[in-house]
């Protein structure tokens, strides 16, 4: 299982986005195919082969050091503070405790210079310095962001293990909008009855013009950038940038889902990330589901 996490390409992959560029021109399978289900299958198939191959997850190490502005210097002081401290214990020399605190005053004022020339180069060095700062804010007073780390209290018993919650909130979501339904009704009707009590009236014939290739450039150009991406982990970015080699497969499945009047059950799937809303944070009943779609629902 891999990470939830979208793989977004760095500067330096710009090979493996031309790697992609030159692969994806083959769509014979997804065209040779009227089941749009299939259809679907073979065009997502060939979309994670070809961007798992291109940007396989690494294991990256932080190298970040919350005592990177310690020097050599520092530290030889700070042994030497030390030192005064114990001989302070020993003596009675008033000289020798006025030396240590004036020693302790101008060691404090270096050990503030140092922190401050240190953070002051990772921020100008860093290209979002929004975070960087939060960041740096969090480490100088110990508040580590958890939001993550997800701990329920069921039936007196603490559950932290991922499997487990995964299976808790599952059923709590699940449950909850037939609960509510079994609420307000005795019998609660299928979603086809309950258009059927909605529309008394017939509708004159309705005709659908095939979607162009163009439509399907507008809509995927007016997406905003963001880095969330659903289950199948594109990020907006290769989908964007592999425009001019998708399009055309893109269309076919969309008019070929017009003619079916079957929408592909691949894009009905989506990964639901449980929120906190209020209240207590160990009941599954204080979160709320967000599903994450694929960049292809949106089209």
């Amino acid at each position: 299982m891999r990470p939830h996490q979208c793989n977004v390409p760095p500067p330096h992959k710009q090979p493996a986005i031309s790697e992609i560029m030159s692969t994806l021109l083959h769509w014979s399978d997804t065209f040779a195919e009227e089941n749009i289900d299939i259809s679907f299958q073979e065009f997502l198939n060939t979309i994670l082969i070809i961007f798992y191959h291109c940007f396989p997850y690494k294991k990256v190490l932080n190298n970040y050091s919350k005592t990177a502005w310690i020097t050599k210097g520092i530290k030889i002081s700070c042994q030497w503070k030390r030192d005064l401290y114990k001989l302070c214990k020993t003596s009675h020399d008033s000289n020798l405790k006025y030396y240590y605190k004036n020693y302790t005053k101008i060691l404090a004022d270096v050990i503030k210079t140092a922190k401050r020339k240190h953070y002051n180069k990772l921020y100008s060095c860093s290209k979002n310095k929004v975070k960087t700062m939060w960041n740096l804010i969090r480490s100088e007073t110990n508040k580590h962001d958890n939001k993550n780390e997800i701990q329920l209290n069921i039936e007196g018993k603490s559950v932290t293990d991922s499997y487990k919650l995964a299976n808790i909130f599952n059923d709590y979501f699940a449950n909850a909008t037939y609960t509510t339904q079994s609420e307000n009704y005795d019998h609660p009707p299928s979603a086809l009855d309950s258009l059927h009590s909605s529309c008394t009236k017939s509708f004159s014939q309705i005709h659908m013009t095939p979607v162009s290739a163009n439509e399907i450039k507008d809509i995927i150009k007016s997406l905003k950038m963001k880095n969330s991406c659903g289950y199948d982990e594109v990020p907006l970015k290769i989908f964007k940038i592999s425009l001019p080699y998708i399009v055309s497969p893109l269309t076919y499945l969309c008019n070929r889902s017009r003619l079916s009047g079957k929408f592909p059950t691949w894009l009905k799937y989506a990964q639901i990330v449980p929120v906190f809303k209020k209240g207590d944070k160990e009941q599954p009943t204080n979160y709320r589901p967000k599903s994450l779609l694929t960049l292809y629902r949106a089209v």
